[in-house]
């Protein structure tokens, strides 16, 4: 029981409501569907909306999950950070310029 319960959790073990709903809207169709079809003798037709509705859901979770993998992928950060004496006139002699360079990079890209 424990490793069907895995397939609605999410990477990071918490349970994905997204996953759970879609068993839910999946699992209710099929039942449906079949107590049409064995009640009416033949198999029963299933409304091209809602399967262009499933698609679309199906197909978002896709394209979330692919987001997410590219947003939270390690990187690599790089920080450069250089110090210049500087002599100055007047009071300050000399000052201290401090120049920071960051570059950021993804660890592993695929």
């Amino acid at each position: 029981m424990s490793k069907f319960l895995e397939i609605f959790q999410e990477d990071n073990g918490g349970l994905s409501a997204q996953r759970v709903a879609f068993f839910l809207w999946n699992t209710s169709l099929a039942a449906v569907w079949a107590y049409v079809s064995i009640k009416n003798g033949a198999m029963a037709a299933i409304d091209p909306g809602i399967l262009a509705g499933m698609a679309i859901m199906q197909g978002a979770k896709v394209g979330q999950k692919l987001v997410e993998e590219k947003v939270l992928q390690p990187r690599v950060t790089e920080k450069k950070i250089e110090e210049k004496l500087v002599e100055g006139r007047g009071l300050n002699q000399e000052v201290i310029v401090t120049t920071t360079e960051e570059k950021s990079s993804i660890l592993n890209p695929k």
